[in-house]
């Protein structure tokens, strides 16, 4: 979180010195240097997916050699969230699609003031970390997937391990600015962690919407709430699924309550896949695009991608 940017901003596709639009060079598998004048975000971005990365890098962190120039007014901690590793420790069985890697933070503790970079790095805790990395031998929990895994899993092993999607892999918030951070992905489960050790706290099952049916079960979201800046809280998607399904328009409140402020029917019964939202000073924006997930299909396959289809 740099002084002077939304920390809603902090995600896997942030930079690190916005003003001067440059990237950090950075592959945590050589934790010793950070080159601040590399300006290739794509070439950055695919070596980032493309890398397996199992060490960690606990609190208080390594102070980096840096390379270039850090303006002097950035100051602050620079936070980001994405996959880590894409197998289990003996390459048995690995994911197939990028963002189901093991959700991995960095955390860069910037001082351009005196050119230092302080870089801590930790996997957060889940079910699916500990098979692939802690366990003996190691193996991959049956849990949703975004895409196949290699070699699949198969029915019954995903009907056991129950409906696991706590590897929260795409992006972080402070939830409306509470100081509350989490991890999270397009599903409603959320991975609070501690910001200066990036330590895991704990996980949370989907919401309790007030004004959605007690009956309903709200599973699909979006990683990228937005923060609106007259009341200064979090606002999101969520597509109830029960008797009836609804898209609702949810406010995360300050003591992280979560009301509908609108919601949509949706008769069909079909659910589309939403990226984003948008709020303004007025207006709070929800695209339903036909692009559609097969929920059944989802669960009886484990992944979601294959299960997705475009039905204009």
């Amino acid at each position: 979180v740099v002084d002077g940017f939304s920390p809603h901003a902090v995600g896997h596709r942030s930079t690190l010195c916005q003003r001067e639009a440059t990237t950090t060079s950075f592959d945590d598998t050589n934790v010793d240097t950070v080159d601040v004048t590399t300006t290739s975000k794509e070439k950055l971005f695919v070596e980032w997916m493309e890398t397996d990365s199992l060490e960690e890098v606990p609190y208080p962190g390594r102070t980096l050699e840096v390379k270039g120039s850090i303006p002097s007014y950035v100051k602050g901690d620079y936070i980001k969230n994405g996959p880590g590793a894409f197998a289990t420790r003996d390459k048995s069985q690995r994911f197939t699609h990028a963002f189901d890697g093991l959700a991995k933070l960095q955390k860069f503790e910037i001082d351009g003031s005196n050119n230092q970079v302080v870089f801590t790095t930790k996997f957060l805790d889940s079910q699916l970390k500990r098979g692939m990395l802690d366990a003996d031998p190691p193996f991959m929990p049956g849990h949703l997937s975004v895409g196949p895994t290699d070699p699949q899993i198969g029915f019954f092993p995903r009907l056991m391990a129950g409906l696991d999607v706590y590897n929260t892999c795409v992006n972080i918030e402070d939830l409306s600015s509470t100081g509350t951070f989490v991890a999270n992905t397009d599903a409603t489960f959320k991975t609070q962690f501690d910001r200066r050790t990036l330590e895991t706290i704990g996980h949370s099952p989907p919401p309790k919407i007030e004004g959605a049916s007690p009956f309903g079960l709200g599973i699909f979201s979006t990683a990228h709430g937005k923060v609106a800046k007259r009341d200064g809280l979090t606002y999101n998607y969520v597509c109830e699924q029960g008797l009836e399904t609804w898209c609702h328009f949810v406010r995360t409140n300050a003591d992280l309550t979560h009301t509908s402020i609108g919601k949509v029917p949706l008769n069909d019964g079909k659910i589309s896949y939403v990226h984003e939202v948008s709020v303004t000073d007025r207006y709070a924006i929800l695209c339903l695009y036909p692009t559609f997930v097969d929920v059944a299909a989802t669960i009886r396959t484990g992944s979601l991608f294959p299960q997705v289809t475009f039905d204009p």
